[in-house]
């Protein structure tokens, strides 16, 4: 399923200060402010010019819908026969819609091809119509500045790894493991007790877990 079909956004240039960075150029795609409520991170945004709240879901593989709140908003909705969803009482059915106009923070998408499926179980107050999942963050270089409530899109040309740091010389760098676009996840290798352990970044999950094996 393509997921965006056409993107509108300004490019801005991050400066870089330090001399020896003067091959690095950052442009910065996007800027979308995010709020955390209750461990989730949450974004104020608008689908066909309608307000919605949007979930940020590093471990949702694929952005989706929620079937209520796609009827709610009156999207045109049909049968999606190329994908399919396994949930806990076994395969649910995919419906897929066409979204006209996406806005959150200065990020802008047309013509968007989604999944719709499920009925989340939470109050209408607390509703969210869309997660974000990793399939669109593997599109770019993802900043998330939660200290300043802001997820940055971010494009980087002729930059080392450890130029990417550019608001503070002291920092921490973590390898990732390379992306599977079929299964696109954020996932790096930690350790546990002197054991290694593949780790997943989700922010989808409001508290830290591990398996019962370490």
């Amino acid at each position: 399923m393509k997921l965006w079909r056409w993107i509108r956004a300004p490019l801005l240039c991050l400066a870089i200060a330090p001399p020896a960075f003067s091959a690095c150029k950052i442009d910065a795609i996007a800027e979308i402010p995010v709020k955390i409520v209750n461990n989730r991170m949450l974004i104020d945004a608008q689908i066909n010019a309608q307000d919605v709240k949007v979930a940020v879901d590093t471990g949702a593989m694929s952005t989706f819908l929620w079937d209520d709140e796609a009827r709610r908003i009156g999207l045109p909705l049909a049968p999606e026969e190329r994908a399919q969803f396994i949930g806990v009482g076994g395969e649910a059915r995919v419906l897929g819609t066409l979204i006209k106009g996406f806005q959150m923070g200065s990020f802008l998408g047309e013509n968007l091809r989604l999944a719709v499926f499920g009925t989340q179980q939470r109050r209408r107050s607390n509703a969210v119509a869309l997660v974000l999942g990793d399939d669109f963050f593997s599109k770019f270089t993802s900043e998330f500045d939660l200290a300043h409530g802001v997820i940055r899109l971010l494009r980087p040309e002729g930059c080392q790894s450890d130029q990417m740091a550019y608001w503070s010389h002291a920092y921490s760098l973590a390898q990732l493991a390379r992306i599977d676009l079929a299964h696109p996840r954020i996932e790096t290798t930690v350790v546990v007790n002197g054991k290694s352990a593949a780790a997943i970044l989700d922010t989808g999950a409001s508290t830290s877990v591990i398996a019962l094996n370490y």
